[in-house]
């Protein structure tokens, strides 16, 4: 299966008291979200293949980071933290798809034509 896993942990900080032994906020286990981009459409080996594959996780990355401004007017927003680690984390495996990719195809033209 051609696809790469995004994987975003939101980060959530409940409000506290605000005392003089905790004046800082209190961080909530991060929920993790995943979510699967398929590559299979795509050509990696083009640059135009690995755009398309970037743009997607990039899409995905947005999605899965959004923040509810909860009773606000406000649209929902991606978390800065959030979006850049799944930004990172599927860039990491689109490189390492991309140059599997390219090691196929330089193993298929070193491959001697047999007559």
């Amino acid at each position: 299966m051609k696809s790469i896993v995004i994987i975003a942990a939101t980060s959530s900080i409940a409000a506290s008291f605000a005392t003089t032994a905790n004046a800082d906020p209190v961080r909530i286990n991060d929920p993790i979200a995943t979510e699967q981009v398929s590559y299979a459409d795509l050509d990696l080996k083009s640059v135009d293949g690995q755009k398309r594959l970037k743009d997607r996780i990039t899409f995905t990355a947005y999605r899965l980071c959004l923040v509810d401004p909860g009773a606000s007017p406000s649209p929902a927003f991606p978390d800065p933290g959030c979006f850049k680690r799944a930004i990172n984390n599927g860039v990491a495996q689109m490189e390492r798809a991309v140059a599997a990719a390219q090691k196929d195809q330089m193993l298929a033209s070193a491959t001697p034509q047999h007559r």
